[in-house]
């Protein structure tokens, strides 16, 4: 029997996962020129805590004068039964004259069943404001997270501005990008695509989305390829239909050495450059093969592995584990569970019950035969207490866990920096668990 001993049952418990909102929360943090006012109670406010200052050390979403790029209504049970239009009015002019060029209200599940229209509120007050509107509509305030973030970069797809007869002949843009925070991971991933294109005389001119404001959103007009990243929703689409860009979906991450060649591949082979990537990768390859060679047969070859995290990402690192000799036992999505190919006889589950993952790591840890290594985020941490096993944190939300220096996880060196965590992670539980 497992020493794990959860409480509830999973149709009550607490999911693995987190609600649409924070994943909203997360593309404004990506984008400092957007403002929010959240039509809820103040605890709205209070969530941006998951992320500023504490999941991302260079966030500005919160401010010590009170005015938070993420602001709140102050909507409570018995107001929301009231007209509150000059309420409301009153908020979006206080917060419409901040630097920036956009302001979103965005209707808490409660706010979404009342059906504000906050655009008709807007337009009475527009003169007085600097802030261009952005709407969202309120059936499309529920669902999950990676909708919530998917959510934002639509509505701005749909009215940024961008120019006409601006596509270069090299150009590429990335959408859907997950920019989780601003902070040297992810600076890192973007420097390692931009690299990886530029092997293939390509020009990466625009991300959606890298903590830029929506000048630098607006370069998607001169991409001839628009690189649509998992968590793209319908941004992809609808910045391609607007440019005329080709779009060439892109369902797995450049994450592993394999991984980075497959997407290399892919790329080369929407773009017309087989040629060229066929020359880089024979060189590039086996330099970084002969690097992580070492790591792969001292640490992964037949070690167990538990990967809990953002799915695409869980999927990406599955596959490279596996690759490298590793056995992926248990596989974990938050939001999302794409099918990859991650070896044999994997137990993989989508938004689980937090008690049912939980047990499962604790019954999983015992039947291994050597230290096996929890690659996740924080959520599945919580599940597990003091389980003595090797841990990596990746994805959100990881509050422990913060890069001050270039620390990539996709691409080439993001294969040997992923490599250097897990490797590094094992000797310190050898230490503290022996």
């Amino acid at each position: 029997m497992s020493r794990y001993e959860g409480s509830g049952t999973p149709e009550y418990a607490v999911t693995y996962g987190y609600p649409r909102i924070l994943g909203s929360y997360l593309a404004v943090n990506a984008i400092p020129d957007i403002w929010m006012l959240v039509d809820s109670a103040d605890c709205a406010t209070l969530r941006s805590e998951f992320i500023h200052d504490n999941h991302d050390w260079n966030s500005n979403l919160m401010a010590v004068d009170g005015r938070h790029r993420i602001a709140n209504s102050g909507a409570c049970p018995n107001s929301l039964i009231h007209d509150r239009r000059r309420h409301l009015a009153e908020q979006m002019i206080a917060i419409g004259n901040s630097p920036g060029r956009y302001l979103i209200p965005y209707p808490a599940p409660i706010a979404a069943m009342v059906g504000v229209d906050y655009r008709s509120i807007y337009e009475e007050v527009k003169d007085q404001v600097s802030l261009e509107l952005l709407s969202v509509r309120p059936v499309e305030a529920l669902g999950d997270w990676l909708s919530g973030y998917a959510q934002i970069m639509e509505a701005v797809a749909k009215r940024l501005p961008l120019a006409e007869g601006a596509m270069e002949e090299n150009s590429v843009a990335i959408v859907g990008y997950f920019w989780d925070r601003n902070e040297a991971d992810h600076k890192a991933n973007i420097e390692e695509l931009r690299g990886l294109l530029a092997a293939l005389n390509l020009s990466l001119d625009c991300v959606w989305l890298s903590g830029q404001g929506t000048e630098h959103l607006a370069e998607v007009a001169r991409a001839k390829w628009i690189l649509e990243f998992p968590n793209a929703g319908r941004t992809a689409q609808i910045l391609a239909q607007r440019t005329g860009a080709t779009l060439v979906p892109m369902p797995d991450l450049p994450v592993g050495l394999g991984g980075t060649i497959r997407w290399l591949e892919a790329v080369a082979a929407a773009t017309g450059r087989e040629e060229l990537c066929q020359r880089f990768v024979a060189r590039e390859a086996p330099i970084h093969y002969r690097a992580i060679a070492k790591a792969a047969t001292r640490y992964f070859v037949n070690r167990d592995f538990f990967i809990a995290t953002e799915g695409h990402l869980a999927a990406a690192i599955g596959r490279m584990v596996w690759e490298m000799g590793g056995i992926v036992r248990l596989l974990v999505g938050a939001g999302a569970l794409p099918e990859a190919d991650v070896g044999p006889n994997v137990e993989r589950h989508l938004n689980p019950a937090q008690t049912t993952l939980g047990r499962r790591i604790y019954q999983l840890f015992e039947e291994a035969a050597t230290l096996p290594v929890l690659i996740c985020n924080e959520q599945a941490v919580n599940t597990i207490r003091a389980l003595p096993l090797a841990a990596v944190f990746m994805g959100f939300q990881c509050p422990g866990t913060h890069h001050l220096y270039a620390a990539p996880f996709m691409g080439f060196s993001g294969a040997l920096c992923l490599t250097d965590k897990i490797v590094n992670s094992l000797p310190l539980a050898f230490t503290m668990h022996r």
